[in-house]
This record gives C-alpha cells, structure tokens and sequence, in this order.
C-alpha cells in the first residue's frame, strides 16, 4: 500500500511537470508563429511589389522605353530579376518556418490532451500519501503536522489583516466624506474685525457644510467601531508595527474624534478649523495602519507559498518502504 502510494505520486508529478513544460511550449510556439505569419504577409507584399518591378522593366512602358534611351535597361532588369529572387527565396523560407511552427504547436497541443486532469490525479495522489502519513505515529507525522499547523496559522493571519484592511478603507471613505466640507467650510468667509459677523450668504455656505460634515460624521463613527473590531481580531493574531501612537491609545482617539457632540460647536471658523485638523489626524492615523497591515499581508502571502511548497516537497521526498 505505502509503495503504490508513492509510485502513484511520483508518476502524477511527472506528468504534471510535463504538463506544464508543454503548455509553456504551446505558449512560446503560438508568439513565434504569431510574429512569423506577420512577418509572411509583409514578405509577401515585397515578393508581389518586386514581380510587378520586373514585368514593368520587361514590357512597352514609358518606364522601359526611359531605361532603352539610357542604354542600361538590361542592367536594370538584372538588378530586378536580383531583387525578386531575394525576395522569393525570403518569402519561401519564412513559409517553411510557419509550416513548421504549426506542426510544433499541433504536436504540443495533441500531447497535452493526453495529459487532460494531471493536476487533478496528482492533488489526489498528493492527498492520499498526506494523509497515509498523517495517520503514521513517526517523527515524519509529527513534522508534517507542524508543517499544516504553521500554514493554517498563517492562513487565519491573512483572513483576519483581509478583513482589518477592508474595513479600514472604509473608514477612509467615510472620513473623506467628512474631511471634503470641513475643509470646504474652512475656507468659507472670515471674521469681520469690527462686527465679528461674516456676511449672511458666507454664514448660511458655512452652516450647511457643516451640517453636511455632521451627516457624514454619525457613519464615519460606526465605521471606525467596525475597524476597531477587526483590529482587536489581528491584534490577537499577530505583531504590526505601527510606528504611530500606541494601538490602545489610537482606538480610544479614533472614536472620540468623531463624536456626535462635536459637530454642534462649529460656529467659528476656528473652532471648524480644528476640527477639521483633528480629522485629518484620524484619517492619517488610519492610513498608516493599512499601509502597515498592506505590507504584513504581502509577507505572510509569500510565507503561505513557501510553507504550501515545503509540505508538497516533503510529502513527495518520504519514503514510506
């Protein structure tokens, strides 16, 4: 049983391997016949431009009588009957080159049928030969279970930093939504000096963004609840570096920053302007924590690759006799 186990996989693997060197070769053979049949077609138009050379050279034309006066018409011609056989002798032989790039990609793509479901077989067999491992009571066991344990690990890291990250961004777009009026709002009119009052139409634009920023403000708020979850998720998983302020003390900001409260004291332009500072600094504040979690995830996406790629090889390299 263990012996036909690994003949099994070991015959899989090969025919997977010669899979994917024929598809490679149905690839390259398909660019080259694709650039060659290109190539024919313009050969092509120079063979029937230096025929019509010829035939005009060797008929009653104003050409031909032209060349006659000149005394150099046979010259002519033989410089022609030159380039045409030129011509010629390169259009056969890229015809030649593209009848045998169409067999190559025949043969190539007739063997590959021939090898129809070979990721498949060899899943299957990959599967069989685990698990008859798996079940052993050996140091190979043990290794191969800390090797699965190591990529579901990774695995659950990668779905949790997924899902902090689809959920910060959009916490960005809904902390744009409340930055674009503020900072409308903030460039609304000044004080006057003597009245302090701005002119009715410039109060009436400056009321209306901020009440635009207080809509947008009650999802932004729910928004970064959500982040806030799904970062106490990754937190628990893994390490990120966030070079920012504490991640306990940042959370604590994130939603005290938006409060509901705060939109209703906006009646100054410098209260509106520190507002909207304070926003800024959430939203920075938010940015760096994906862009910390973006490059997390790439590293753990190539550590998913390499420890799938060391299980395979060592389930492949046990000898079970």
């Amino acid at each position: 049983m263990s012996d036909e186990l690994s003949r099994e996989l070991i015959a899989a693997k090969e025919n997977l391997l010669k899979k994917q060197k024929l598809e490679n070769l149905v690839t390259e053979t398909k660019k080259s016949l694709k650039q060659e049949t290109s190539r024919k077609k313009k050969l092509g138009k120079i063979l029937k431009a230096e025929d019509k050379d010829v035939k005009r050279l060797e008929s009653v034309s104003i050409s031909s009588i032209f060349h006659s006066l000149l005394g150099n018409k046979e010259k002519q011609i033989e410089k022609e009957k030159e380039e045409l056989l030129s011509a010629k002798l390169n259009y056969e032989e890229c015809c030649k080159l593209v009848s045998t790039l169409e067999k190559e990609l025949k043969t190539h793509e007739d063997s590959l049928v021939n090898l129809v479901g070979a990721e498949e077989k060899y899943e299957t067999a990959f599967k069989r030969k685990k698990e008859f491992i798996l079940k052993l009571s050996n140091g190979n066991s043990q290794k191969l279970h800390q090797l699965m344990d190591k990529a579901t690990y990774l695995k659950t890291q990668q779905k949790y930093l997924k899902e902090a990250i689809s959920d910060g961004k959009s916490s960005q777009n809904a902390l744009e939504r409340v930055l674009r009026p503020l900072e409308k709002a903030e460039k609304v009119g000044s004080w006057d000096i003597l009245t302090g009052e701005t002119a009715a139409e410039e109060d009436n634009e400056r009321h209306y963004l901020v009440n635009e920023a207080r809509k947008h403000s009650h999802y932004a708020r729910t928004s970064l609840k959500w982040f806030r979850d799904k970062l106490s998720n990754v937190n628990l998983t893994i390490d990120i570096d966030i070079h920012i302020t504490p991640l306990e003390t940042l959370l604590e900001e994130l939603l005290s920053d938006v409060d509901e409260d705060w939109v209703d004291e906006l009646t100054e332009q410098s209260r509106i302007r520190e507002s909207l500072h304070r926003v800024q600094r959430v939203a920075k504040n938010v940015d760096n924590l994906i862009d910390s979690m973006t490059k997390t995830l790439n590293n753990i996406g190539n550590k998913i690759i390499s420890t799938d790629n060391e299980i395979k090889l060592f389930v492949e390299q046990i000898n079970l006799e």
